[in-house]
């Protein structure tokens, strides 16, 4: 039987009152990665939007904006990831952001997940919906 493929947040966070930076994560337990975030940074933190999806999901969205990135995981804030993180929270599909067929996203997920079975995107997306 193949390991099953668990699910974790993607998030995009940001200074209160502030365009950016903004950082895109993951975290398994978003409130307490925010309690966490907010307590190292000298400045309040607010959550702009988070979903569920495999933690490869995180990497995919790091490399296309990987022009942006100002350190680690804070990007510069720009039209075009307005855009994104906009599109997204619209009901936007991923592998549409992030410019990409249904089976380019399912084999870039798959290898980087370097699963011994392959998930389909449709088994993926169902499981991502119940959550």
């Amino acid at each position: 039987m193949a390991r099953s493929r668990s699910l974790t947040t993607i998030y995009f966070v940001k200074g209160v009152g502030m365009d950016g930076p903004i950082k895109i994560g993951m975290a398994n337990s978003l409130n307490k990665r925010i309690i966490a975030l907010s307590s190292q940074s000298p400045i309040k933190i607010e959550l702009i939007y988070s979903f569920k999806a495999i933690a490869a999901a995180e990497q995919l969205i790091h490399r296309k904006f990987k022009n942006h990135r100002l350190h680690g995981e804070w990007f510069r804030v720009s039209d075009e990831l307005s855009s994104f993180i906009n599109r997204l929270s619209g009901g936007e599909e991923l592998h549409t952001l992030l410019e990409m067929t249904c089976e380019e996203l399912t084999s870039e997920l798959n290898r980087k997940q370097k699963r011994n079975e392959p998930m389909k995107l449709r088994e993926y997306l169902e499981k991502e919906k119940m959550n």
